[in-house]
């Protein structure tokens, strides 16, 4: 039984995840690339799709050796200075490694932290909480007064939006509201 799978072929792209018989599937390479179609067989099918797995696993290996290489090449660099350390210059470094971290952490708290209050501020205005991240400030002064600042141009702008969408024509048989309305025949039966 000879299974034929159809495919669209354009660029670099190719025929994955076909399983069907007659199955069109494809990638375009770029706007205005060329594409063929091409009838695959099952096992060319399994060949090509083996052999862009290959690929993949391949790049992705390629990819972590060379991470794993500098990470490497950085903890021998870090192993050799501490090596030539006398004892208590190795503690100091920990320690001051330690600090380090320490503060890293501090700074990532107080940023999450401000974050919030800046959310629960935009949340008790009536404003968007999406704001929150942009309008964080180097501290909470600075973050209110970026809330209250947006809240102005928020405001306004809202305001603005309002007033277009409430401008335009009066519609046809209305009446405006500084003419008494003499066509209209039941005001006309009150003799006004």
């Amino acid at each position: 039984m000879d299974e034929t799978i159809t495919a669209t072929v354009g660029g670099s792209a190719g025929a994955e995840g076909a399983t069907g018989q007659n199955n069109q599937q494809g990638q375009q390479g770029g706007e205005g690339a060329a594409q063929e179609t091409k009838t695959y067989t099952a096992e060319e099918l399994k060949a090509e799709t083996d052999r862009r797995v290959t690929e993949a696993v391949k790049t992705a290996n390629m990819k972590a050796a060379a991470d794993f290489e500098k990470r490497l090449a950085e903890e021998h660099a870090k192993w050799e200075k501490q090596s030539k350390m006398t004892a208590a210059e190795r503690e100091e470094a920990a320690k001051k490694e330690a600090a380090e971290r320490f503060e890293e952490e501090r700074r990532k708290f107080n940023a999450e932290r401000l974050e919030y209050e800046c959310t629960k501020l935009l949340a008790a205005d009536g404003l968007p909480v999406d704001f929150a991240k942009q309008l964080t400030g180097s501290d909470a002064d600075a973050t209110k007064a970026n809330v209250a600042v947006f809240k102005d141009a928020f405001s306004k702008a809202v305001e603005a939006a309002v007033t277009e969408r409430m401008k335009g024509k009066t519609p046809p048989g209305a009446s405006s509201p500084s003419s008494p309305s003499a066509a209209d025949p039941f005001l006309a039966g009150f003799g006004s």
